[in-house]
């Protein structure tokens, strides 16, 4: 699993599951800063082959089912938690690669 908590953490990661969601992870970081480009208002969790629902749910402390909503993408699912009405979120992006859990990857389908 990897948390990103800051854009500039970005270029620490270079595994193909990063750089493939490297634009849309920019996007996502400017999205949780809204006007206020040095404070974000949440982080990102990029599930990683082997990683399940339980453990999403012990590093976000949100259990799965409470999402907002789920992105379906051809190359991954993006899960967003809304954690307060000032905007605060944490996005849990779940690529579409081989070895990730299937429960997590059925549930997405499910929910998307």
């Amino acid at each position: 699993m990897i948390v990103l908590k800051d854009p500039a953490q970005l270029p620490l990661y270079d595994q193909p599951i990063v750089s493939s969601l490297s634009e849309v992870l920019v996007q996502r970081f400017q999205d949780l800063s809204g006007d206020e480009s040095s404070n974000c208002h949440g982080y990102i969790v990029i599930a990683e082959p082997g990683d399940g629902v339980k453990a999403l749910e012990e590093e976000t402390g949100c259990p799965i089912s409470f999402f907002e909503y789920i992105y379906d993408d051809p190359l991954y699912y993006e899960i967003v938690f809304i954690l307060n009405d000032g905007g605060s979120a944490i996005l849990v992006f779940v690529p579409k690669v081989e070895g990730m859990d299937a429960d997590l990857l059925n549930l997405c389908q499910d929910c998307a």
